[in-house]
């Protein structure tokens, strides 16, 4: 019997011993599929995962659009000068003889590698902008032209700065013009351009003498916002100029004083305040009243019987205004984010005639938070242009 079941005993482990391979080999088999699996599974993972890290790494460049550039539509200017006086004619190149960088240059916004669209194209690669918001230079001559005269010369640039950003509608955008002199006929171009697809007008700091609040220009504000159309305001030179033709102070001192009374006048008028949608873009930072408003809220509380059609400090009403960066320093750039609203201030450079490396300047800010400089770059601008970029 012992011996039986130590024959039974051999047999049964045997067997048994046997029965447990195909179970090793079945497991390991297993195992090296679990294996495959986890590796195919993360490889699928990686291939997913790419296009993502693609789109995230796009995601983090800071579009940019250019609010403050120069554009030349020949035509439209050629008929200015036919119909303008020989007074204004004189008026106007005196004024560019005492600004001029040297003699004989043409004006940048005329030179071929400014009016070229590759040429174009190629400089604001190199400057970093993306999107640039064109209009053509005003000439105050232009503001003494008859209604019906200026609405042709408006008319001309309107389309003449249409087909520019046709060359590059993803690149492109455009103001038109409008004869503010005459508000029924600045209405009728302002109706054109935004017609056209255009964002609105580029009009001076002044017209003929008169300040942008007076009652004369209260239909073209209504009809802005109405339209919920951008008006820039651009200066040229200084209304009473004779003691800032030297050293180009027309240009660095007369340009900012001229931006700063078109906003009083349109805040003390009361148009920012019966107007609370209008879209008006400030060049040059707004001149020195975002920088100065302490002095004039003095006033409002000082002496109240000087505070025209307003019921709220001056400095209420600049943060209903645009503030372009074209203040070619990067503190006060700064200030300017700081001290308004942070969707109101915007890119601006004024190319062609400077280049000071704004879209670097600002990036390099660190002061300035990413989403600051998102929106200071372009994501404010194109809010206001009714833009996706």
């Amino acid at each position: 019997m012992p011996a039986a079941r130590k024959t039974k005993s051999k047999a049964t482990a045997k067997k048994a011993k046997s029965a447990r391979k195909p179970a090793v080999k079945t497991k390991a088999k297993t195992a090296v599929k679990k294996a495959t699996k986890k590796v195919a599974k993360k490889v699928a993972a990686k291939r997913k995962a790419t296009p993502k890290k693609i789109a995230q790494r796009r995601s983090q460049r800071i579009v940019s659009l250019d609010i403050h550039t120069h554009i030349s539509i020949p035509e439209a200017a050629q008929l200015q000068r036919a119909v303008q006086s020989e007074e204004e004619t004189q008026k106007a190149a005196r004024y560019a003889q005492a600004t001029a960088r040297d003699k004989g240059v043409i004006n940048p916004s005329a030179r071929e590698d400014t009016n070229d669209p590759k040429l174009r194209l190629a400089k604001m690669d190199e400057a970093g902008i993306d999107i640039q918001l064109v209009s053509m230079n005003t000439n105050p001559p232009y503001y003494s032209l008859s209604g019906e005269d200026g609405l042709k010369v408006a008319k001309l640039a309107n389309q003449g700065i249409l087909d520019y950003t046709r060359n590059a509608p993803d690149r492109f955008v455009g103001l038109g013009m409008a004869p503010m002199q005459s508000a029924s006929h600045a209405v009728e171009a302002l109706e054109h351009a935004m017609s056209l697809g255009l964002k609105g007008i580029n009009i001076l700091t002044n017209i003929g003498g008169h300040d942008l609040g007076e009652e004369m220009f209260w239909p073209v504000w209504k009809r802005a916002e109405e339209l919920g159309a951008a008006v820039l305001l651009h200066p040229l030179g200084f209304t009473n100029q004779d003691r800032f033709m030297k050293f180009r102070l027309a240009n660095t001192v007369g340009q900012p004083l001229e931006e700063t009374l078109a906003m009083l006048s349109l805040i003390h008028e009361g148009v920012m305040a019966r107007h609370p949608k209008l879209k008006i873009l400030m060049s040059h930072g707004g001149g020195y009243l975002p920088f100065y408003y302490g002095r004039s809220d003095s006033t409002f509380f000082r002496d109240p019987h000087l505070r025209g059609a307003i019921d709220k400090k001056p400095s209420t009403y600049i943060r209903q205004f645009y503030l372009d960066t074209c203040v070619f320093d990067l503190h006060m750039i700064e200030f300017l984010a700081d001290t308004y609203d942070m969707d109101h201030v915007v890119l601006g450079t004024d190319f062609p005639y400077r280049d000071w490396g704004a879209v670097q300047m600002i990036n390099s800010s660190k002061k300035l938070g990413r989403a600051h400089k998102e929106g200071i770059l372009g994501r404010n601008a194109a809010k206001v242009l009714g833009m996706t970029i």
